[in-house]
């Protein structure tokens, strides 16, 4: 790569692969490419990436790429597309490289633009439309920047993501996204799968991690069945210390699940998200069953929930049946839900069919409710790591009066700092890079204080 930039435009191969390599196994070190699909394939299963159309034991390092899809462009069949690589069989890690003085390549952002119809299914991520076939370890993406504008209209389901459209075992930290997703199946049986991070994940690992922020980020999904989710769709990964400022709208024929958080979930390994926005979620015939929280659509499991704080808005407008809830919609009886220091906003709403929907006279055993006066203002001034504004949510205080956020970065030794992820944080240590001013005492609150 050396720095090089290279630019294709073009069509798809007799495969339907598209890319600067159509299988990628190997590395790709510090290289731009900006990639434009300007035909249909004819084959029944496109890949179409930037770098790579495939990627298998592959490594792409401290790069940036560009893929654009020529306007209403009819797929035939299947379309996988992300920036990095359509598709991963397996062993994909994108990373990026440190230069001189521990510095960020100065350009490692991945971007997908696409809008188009699918005569099946379709995959979309600003990174990988996800995992191909049934490869279980995806691969790994760490330190990235990803933005998706993306408009797709499926016969078949829909897998789309900020990051990973599918995600099969894929490991992300330390990863922002920017998107404006509106995904369509127009199936009679089609699954729609949406997420700030990933549309859709099996197992693996989503870690300090931020989705949204930018006024065009906006989700909007429409299908038989639909998951949406600030962070994942449907999920069975782990997540920790994740963010989601979402504007989520979603509209289902027979089932739909949306979350601040994900849309449904079996994972009980979640901890340290903070999601603010709104949800909007339409149950459009009556036959058809929706279940929005503030936290989670649905949960599957056994769990324990712990350090979560949610300001997020319900509104939900059914013709068939309807739950709604500030946390979760929809648990099994017979499965126990735990939560530890999770935090509601006092003035969220939750609306079914224009009735509020009212709290329980007493939270459940864990939960918080935090007034005007003691809100969670924002993520406390951190390392500024990726453009974000801040990093790890932490507890200014012992007893989690108060929830903030710490640093992504590790200090030196011998550096004021934040510490290691999963520590307790103290008032006055942990808000900010040494030599940077820490949240007042308004903002976070110190160690003994509410603001």
């Amino acid at each position: 790569g050396n720095g090089f930039s290279v630019t294709i435009s073009g069509a798809a191969d007799e495969n339907g692969l598209f890319g600067l390599f159509g299988m990628l196994s190997g590395s790709v070190n510090d290289l731009v490419v900006l990639a434009t699909l300007e035909s249909a394939p004819t084959a029944e299963t496109a890949f179409v990436g930037g770098i790579a159309a495939i990627a298998k034991d592959a490594e792409i390092n401290g790069c940036a790429a560009h893929i654009m899809v020529a306007p209403d462009i009819a797929f035939p069949g299947t379309v996988y597309i992300g920036a990095a690589a359509g598709a991963s069989k397996g062993g994909l890690t994108v990373s990026v490289v440190y230069i001189a003085e521990g510095n960020i390549a100065p350009d490692t952002t991945y971007r997908t633009d696409i809008k188009a119809t699918a005569g099946a299914s379709a995959y979309i991520g600003g990174i990988t439309g996800g995992s191909y076939g049934t490869i279980m370890n995806g691969g790994s993406v760490s330190s990235a920047t990803a933005v998706v504008s993306a408009e797709m209209t499926a016969s078949g389901n829909v897998y789309a993501g900020g990051l990973i459209g599918n995600s099969q075992g894929f490991t992300v930290t330390e990863c922002y996204t920017n998107a404006t997703i509106t995904a369509t199946g127009d199936g009679e049986r089609s699954a729609v799968y949406v997420g700030g991070l990933a549309g859709r994940s099996n197992t693996g690992l989503f870690s300090r991690s931020s989705y949204g922020g930018a006024p065009n980020d906006i989700i909007s999904a429409t299908g038989s069945v639909v998951y949406a989710g600030g962070l994942v769709g449907e999920n069975g990964a782990a997540i920790d210390n994740c963010r989601a400022d979402i504007a989520i709208s979603a509209s289902a024929t027979s089932w739909l699940f949306a979350g601040g958080v994900a849309g449904s979930t079996d994972s009980h390994d979640i901890d340290s998200c903070y999601i603010t926005g709104s949800i909007t979620a339409e149950g459009s015939v009556e036959s058809s069953a929706v279940y929005a929280a503030g936290v989670f659509g649905e949960a599957l499991l056994d769990a324990s929930f712990s350090r979560i704080y949610t300001e997020t808005n319900i509104t939900v407008t059914a013709k068939g049946g309807a739950t709604a809830d500030f946390l979760i919609a929809r648990r099994s009886p017979s499965k126990t839900i735990e939560f530890e220091k999770v935090f509601r906003f006092a003035n969220m709403t939750v609306t079914v069919n224009e009735k509020a929907v009212e709290a329980d006279e007493e939270e459940p055993e864990g939960v918080s409710v935090l007034a005007e006066d003691k809100r969670v203002n924002g993520w406390a001034l951190g390392s500024n790591y990726l453009a974000l504004d801040g990093g790890y949510w932490y507890y200014a205080d012992e007893t989690g009066a108060h929830p903030s956020l710490k640093p992504f970065w590790v200090p030196e030794e011998g550096e004021e700092g934040s510490g290691e992820s999963g520590e307790e944080g103290s008032g006055e240590e942990g808000s900010g890079e040494s030599g940077e001013e820490g949240p007042s005492e308004e903002g976070s609150g110190e160690s003994g204080e509410t603001a």
